[in-house]
């Protein structure tokens, strides 16, 4: 069954994640209302103001290795992560590259794989060319974890 140690792994792992994006502002010519595109390329990652996470679910089931004893496993784990920006930005590019490569926390001998996997992401925005907030995007990801 996974630790102390084994959360506050996940904790930091996913932290850092998230803390890196990239993310990028949403720019608005002036008098428009549609959004310019963005090029990572060209333009420079918007770092979040804050960032948080922490568990929020977690699965367990009988381990079969143990026969008839019940000992108990946590193969999944349910994180949420907060990143919450003081304008409007965009995810996708964050969120495209951890679709096409998790990040995975590999086994040690004192701790146990944990593939961190992106199940979805919500998102709350500023009123179009506001000034007096930004967007807050809630992202959950579960956290694969291997045997012990």
């Amino acid at each position: 069954m996974p630790n102390r140690s084994d959360k506050i792994r996940i904790q930091n792992a996913l932290l850092a994640l998230i803390e890196a994006g990239p993310y990028f502002p949403v720019n608005y010519p002036p008098g428009s209302k549609i959004a310019s595109d963005v090029d990572p390329l060209i333009d420079t990652p918007y770092p979040p103001d804050s960032a948080q996470t922490n568990e929020i679910d977690a699965g367990f089931e009988v381990d079969p290795r143990y026969g008839r004893a019940l000992i108990l496993d946590r193969p999944q784990w349910l994180w949420l992560a907060k990143v919450k920006f003081n304008r409007e930005i965009t995810a996708y590019h964050a969120e495209e590259a951890w679709q096409g490569d998790p990040l995975i926390l590999p086994k040690t001998t004192d701790f146990r794989q944990a593939t961190l996997i992106l199940q979805r992401a919500t998102y709350g925005h500023p009123i179009k060319q506001s000034a007096h907030n930004g967007t807050l995007i809630e992202f959950t990801f579960a956290a694969r974890l291997g045997r012990r």
